[in-house]
């Protein structure tokens, strides 16, 4: 790959080994960074690879934020071949490189096992083949082939790769270095049963086997091959076999019966009877195994039957049943594990296609308890759950999102069973795919839904941890109302991440909770503490680490507040400041001081304004005393002044209908002069537009509420003219807040923080009626 461009600095990068990984943490790239900082910073880690397919190489995009680009076009998800002068870029214009191809010839490697026009026949010799053996023994293959009681010959090509289920005795032509046979030497040879049978081998003929010929008599494993009856020079193995087992048991015979007259001769009874009962023992411990072999044998021969004619659910039981009294019996096991496969797999299959979770689920717990003599099928169940974990979190489509605080840690822990061991996982799909060959399709489709899931996290998860460092620190450096742009920023840039909404809720909440604690009442922070409830982990962290600091007070002030509270709303106000100033002390001593100041003094004015009803300016004293009070706090106080006698109704209604009029006005020229814009929230320099423009907003706002303040005073509705324009008002005093807070790119927080000041109002109620 050379430099598109000579003066960017760049070396050019030579590509002999495939898979080649672009990476900015890859030192090819990686050494730019003290040069190009930047440039490097728009590569991802896992940002595109270049790999061979038929001869060729191709490149594919790994999910990387800034793309790869061929020949000036963005790739998408599928690999593109390369072809000689094609021009290459990675996340951007600087690292553009120009592709030249140079094709060698590879010289074969003698220690190859495959070779071209190579047929490997059941029981048969290949002999003079460069590399092999003289004599080599191809084992029944009817496993591989996948048909049941005939050996398939199988064919080898150079330049295909064949792929061999399960290690059996076929691997030991390839993972054995057997040395050379040598004349009159015997071999053993496997039949398509399963079965062992000794060979000979000369150098003139070959093998010769007992069923098919005679074998040349002479030396196997160094004793002399008995000769036939007749005096020939040459017997079949078989009968050979057998008259030597003849042979030897005579001998036996004889020698047991040399010991009894030995001693029968020495008059030795003492030693005549510990040879009977060492006889006896042995003729019975000799028939114990015999009937124990006999009886295990015909287990075998039942399961292998069961398996043959397809009844793979009565051999899975029966194998498990056998060996949970013979546990280690390799071979039983084996055959358990592909019974248990074509038993249960094809079952697996039809549920995971249709995306059934709750059937897939159930085959998965018979498959565990059909299995749990076997630890052999233990592997091969966790890789099905594995790929039914995958599957049920990807599932088909392509846009699926990706929730903070639930997904991330999912799609980690899937990733890092597929690292853990990625050899595990290469062994089980091949041990299942022998067994059941469709399962080859559910493998490729979870390999690709694993590629989707590494992009995924090399995007997604990376820009949720960024996310959550940053307003981790907004809110350590007490600087939330930053928060909101950087939410929308998120939103644009990664249309699939979820859970976003949750953040910016929070964050209002966060703003609510902070205005209060500038009050520094104990009341209002304590009811603003029990309105708030954040969601995400960032914000209930936060909370935590502000009672740590004891900038919010603990759960027991909290209760001992909670229990004055009640008091107070009985009206019985001695009692409750009384408690009050038992909190007077401790870190939260000033605020509970604040709070008595504030109740004594609405204590103090409901006195004075039962005791003035009907005096001069009776009205003005109503209208002060309910600014005071908070409706959930002091609603015993609120409703003893709605129901009190001497309430000027219809003056006040009056001056409500004036506020409201006002409102209306100030509303109006707010809407002809225009709304704020963008170039008047960032003027930070006087800001008199923005302050000129938003002035008339907060005194619209100001009259509008006043108005609905005394209209609920009297317990009366608000007129609906009057109630629709707060509405309005109230709505684009939001509107305005939020253009400040979502600026791009965002305002300098002490610049922010002054544009929203002036868009606050003193009253406590600014939720539309």
């Amino acid at each position: 790959m050379q430099p598109a461009d000579g003066a960017a600095g760049l070396q050019p990068i030579i590509v002999t080994q495939f898979p080649f990984l672009i990476s900015k943490a890859d030192a090819t790239f990686a050494r730019y960074r003290e040069s190009h900082a930047q440039q490097v910073n728009f590569l991802s880690r896992r940002h595109a690879h270049v790999f061979l397919k038929r001869g060729m190489p191709q490149v594919e995009d790994l999910g990387s934020t800034n793309g790869t680009f061929v020949n000036g076009r963005r790739l998408d998800e599928h690999a593109t071949p390369l072809e000689d002068g094609d021009t290459i870029g990675f996340g951007g214009r600087f690292f553009v490189y120009r592709i030249a191809l140079q094709k060698e010839e590879v010289a074969t490697d003698p220690t190859l096992t495959c070779y071209t026009g190579i047929a490997l026949q059941p029981n048969a010799i290949q002999r003079g083949t460069p590399g092999l053996p003289d004599a080599v023994v191809i084992p029944d293959v009817s496993d591989v082939a996948d048909v049941p009681g005939k050996s398939q010959p199988m064919r080898f090509d150079v330049d295909r790769t064949t792929f061999i289920g399960a290690p059996n005795s076929f691997l030991d032509i390839f993972c054995v270095d057997s040395a050379p046979a040598v004349d009159g030497q015997a071999v053993a040879a496997i039949d398509g049963s399963g079965r062992r049978e000794p060979m000979l081998y000369t150098a003139q003929t070959g093998l010769q086997s007992g069923d098919s010929g005679t074998a040349t008599a002479g030396p196997i494993n160094g004793a002399a091959v008995p000769t036939g009856s007749s005096g020939d020079a040459t017997a079949a193995p078989g009968a050979a076999a057998r008259r030597g087992g003849a042979h030897r048991r005579r001998n036996q015979i004889g020698l047991l019966a040399g010991q009894v007259v030995t001693a029968l001769s020495a008059r030795d009874r003492a030693r005549l009877r510990k040879a009977a009962i060492a006889c006896a023992a042995g003729v019975f411990l000799a028939s114990g195994v015999g009937l124990a072999a006999h009886l295990l044998a015909g287990d075998e021969r039942k399961i292998r039957t069961l398996a043959a004619a397809g009844s793979f659910d009565q051999a899975v039981r029966a194998a498990d049943r056998y060996l949970a009294q013979h546990p280690e019996d390799t071979d039983m096991r084996a055959l358990a594990t592909q019974s248990w496969l074509k038993a249960f797999v094809p079952q697996w299959l039809l549920a995971a296609t249709a995306g059934d979770a709750g059937r897939t689920a159930a085959v998965l717990k018979t498959m565990r308890g059909a299995a749990q003599h076997n630890p052999d099928a233990i592997p091969l169940l966790r890789e099905l759950e594995w790929i039914g974990e995958l599957d049920g979190y990807i599932g088909p489509g392509t846009e699926a999102q990706i929730r903070m605080d639930a997904d991330e840690h999912r799609i980690a822990r899937l990733l890092e069973q597929w690292d853990a061991d990625l050899a595990r996982h290469q062994r089980a799909a091949g041990t299942i795919a022998a067994q059941v060959p469709a399962f080859r399709d559910a493998y490729a489709a979870a390999l690709s839904r694993l590629r989707r899931l590494q992009g995924d996290s090399a995007v997604y998860l990376a820009a949720i941890a960024r996310l959550k460092i940053t307003v981790a620190a907004q809110l350590n450096n007490d600087h939330p109302e930053t928060i909101g742009p950087l939410i929308a920023s998120y939103a644009e840039k990664y249309p699939r991440l979820a859970g976003l909404e949750r953040i910016e809720a929070d964050t209002q909440q966060y703003l609510r909770l902070q205005a209060t604690l500038q009050n520094g009442r104990l009341g209002a922070v304590v009811s603003q503490l029990e309105r708030t409830q954040f969601a995400t982990p960032l914000f209930q962290a936060r909370l935590q680490a502000l009672v740590a600091a004891r900038r919010l007070p603990d759960a027991d002030l909290v209760q001992r507040y909670r229990s004055l509270r009640a008091i107070w709303r009985t009206g019985d106000t001695q009692r409750a400041l009384a408690a009050l100033q038992s909190l007077t002390t401790g870190s939260w001593g000033a605020a509970a001081v604040a709070e008595h100041r504030h109740k004594a003094d609405i204590a103090a004015r409901f006195e004075a304004i039962q005791s003035a009803n009907g005096a001069p300016g009776h009205a003005e004293q109503l209208l002060a005393f309910h600014d005071l009070l908070d409706a959930d706090e002091d609603g015993y106080f609120v409703k003893a002044v709605q129901a009190g006698p001497g309430v000027p109704r219809n003056g006040l209604i009056r001056r409500a209908d004036a506020y409201a009029m006002q409102a209306s006005a100030l509303w109006q020229q707010y809407r002809q002069a225009g709304t704020p814009d963008d170039a008047a929230r960032r003027d930070d320099s006087t800001g008199a537009g923005f302050r000129a423009q938003a002035r008339l907003l907060v005194q619209a706002r100001s009259a509008a509420l006043q108005a609905e303040r005394l209209y609920r005073l009297l317990d009366a509705p608000l007129p609906a003219a009057a109630s629709q324009r707060l509405t309005e008002i109230l709505l684009e005093t939001s509107v305005q807040r939020d253009a400040l807070r979502d600026a791009q790119p965002p305002l300098p927080p002490e610049l922010l923080a002054a544009r929203l000041a002036v868009l606050e109002v003193a009253g406590t109620n600014e939720v539309p009626p």
